[in-house]
């Protein structure tokens, strides 16, 4: 099972909202359309702010137990958001202004075409002045993370996080758990890779982060 059916419950306590803060200054100040989609919601912290912020937000992942909560989340704040169960390497429908990845899922995938795929469904989904905005995590951060371990304590409850190499680019996150060990991988991508693969998009913003970079993307003309 992936590590995140562990993290669900606790994921928005353990993650730094800090990461979102780039985020959001391009939401405020989008001049486009107020639809969003958030491929890779999580918790959907995400967007649950952009809906504060006006915009008509759909959010997808492939993980039940993150979409259970995410969903709460969103009933309690009185946030509508759109929540559908779906692989981030399939095409979805509808038409969005702006298009949001957060906490490296780009990592998430597993090869190059994967990713190439991913933004030709993007480039479908976005309006002509639509954007999109993610992460990647940084080579020298995966390296650093390798071997790493850490107790986690969340209501008196404790989650063991482990970190493994499994090959030059890729590296396992394991969870444990109530004696039950989870785990997800994540791979490392260039971001000339990254930007080869949605080659149908030019760079509006860069903003470097100590882990990763956060790139602003709009479909060229």
């Amino acid at each position: 099972m992936s590590s995140y059916d562990a993290l669900a419950r606790i994921y928005d306590d353990a993650i730094d909202v800090s990461i979102y803060e780039n985020y959001l200054d391009v939401l405020k100040n989008f001049k486009g359309p107020k639809t969003l989609l958030e491929i890779g919601c999580g918790t959907a912290y995400l967007s649950r702010e952009a809906s504060k912020l006006g915009y008509q937000t759909t959010a997808i992942d492939t993980n039940h137990s993150m979409l259970e909560v995410a969903s709460f989340s969103a009933y309690q704040a009185g946030a509508d958001i759109n929540f559908y169960h779906h692989d981030m390497r399939e095409p979805f429908e509808g038409k969005y202004g702006v298009v949001v990845m957060a906490v490296d899922v780009v990592n998430h995938l597993e090869e190059v075409r994967d990713v190439k795929r991913l933004f030709d469904h993007i480039t479908i989904l976005l309006e002509a002045d639509g954007v999109v905005v993610f992460d990647f995590l940084k080579a020298a951060y995966m390296q650093r993370l390798i071997n790493h371990q850490e107790r986690l304590f969340v209501d008196e409850e404790a989650y063991q996080w482990s970190v493994v190499k499994i090959d030059e680019d890729t590296i396992e996150h394991r969870i444990t758990f109530q004696d039950e060990t989870f785990s997800h991988r994540e791979r490392f991508f260039s971001e000339s890779m990254l930007l080869k693969a949605a080659r149908a998009f030019k760079v509006l913003k860069r903003f470097v982060l100590e882990d990763r970079i956060i790139l602003v993307l709009k479909k060229e003309e």
